[in-house]
């Protein structure tokens, strides 16, 4: 309401920024992590861990679209983008899933999300369009989508152990040296 755009913009970035690295550390430590709770049998689902926190990402992303939407009141679009989306995980999953098994499942889950987000932020530019007022930015929300899929390729392609673990507590480290620095989590 008081069209603090600039803040707002700087708080979105360090959300983004913190949940990108919380993603990040999830998908480099989740392998060892699963394999302690998980069943020996279950194990053969490990691959589909940074599948799935793609499809996290792409809703957390949403959610950013769905709050100024929600803040204009219109919930309808939100209603409707969610319909849409489920009517495409299901389709997806008619077809993925005799393609692929349950990674089928998986990937038709983040197509769907996918198809969620793009939805829901091209709904709040048509709003803001009206109002001269979006923020947020698309190319804020790729450069950091990209880094998550860097560390998914790295993921996938199994690397050590020790260097996942390695690298998740230099990231993390760098994160929270960045939160102490600025004074704030956001």
């Amino acid at each position: 309401r008081k069209r603090q755009y600039d803040i707002i913009q700087k708080k979105m970035k360090n959300y983004i920024e913190l949940f990108s690295v919380i993603t990040i550390g999830f998908i480099l430590l989740a392998p060892e992590v699963y394999h302690i709770f998980a069943v020996k049998e279950y194990w053969s689902g490990t691959g589909m861990i940074p599948i799935f926190a793609i499809g996290t990402f792409f809703v957390f992303l949403y959610s950013f679209s769905v709050n100024y939407e929600i803040f204009y009141k219109s919930t309808k679009v939100i209603a409707f983008g969610s319909v849409l989306s489920a009517a495409c995980n299901i389709l997806l999953n008619i077809v993925l899933i005799r393609l692929w098994g349950s990674y089928g499942a998986v990937v038709a889950t983040v197509l769907s999300y996918l198809l969620q987000f793009i939805f829901q932020h091209i709904s709040a530019m048509r709003i803001s369009k009206e109002r001269k007022d979006y923020f947020l930015k698309l190319p804020m929300y790729i450069g950091y989508f990209s880094v998550v899929i860097v560390f998914v390729g790295i993921s996938v392609i199994k690397i050590s152990v020790f260097v996942r673990w390695i690298l998740s507590i230099m990231i993390g480290g760098y994160e929270f040296y960045k939160i102490l620095r600025r004074k704030s989590i956001f």
